[in-house]
């Protein structure tokens, strides 16, 4: 439940990229966040910073 909450709010943002949303809910279309791991993706600070947005 919690996941799908914060899928939908990442979603009313309108303006967040698919990857980094995939990237920060552990979800994706063809690998987990794991499988790509050491891989060139999305700081700690540019997650913290899409988060911070859809605080209540």
């Amino acid at each position: 439940m919690f996941r799908h909450a914060f899928i939908d709010r990442l979603k009313a943002c309108g303006d967040v990229p698919v990857p980094i949303a995939e990237a920060i809910t552990g979800h994706g279309r063809n690998a987990s966040e794991f499988a790509r791991y050491g891989s060139v993706g999305y700081t700690l600070e540019q997650k913290k910073a899409v988060i911070e947005r859809i605080l209540v």
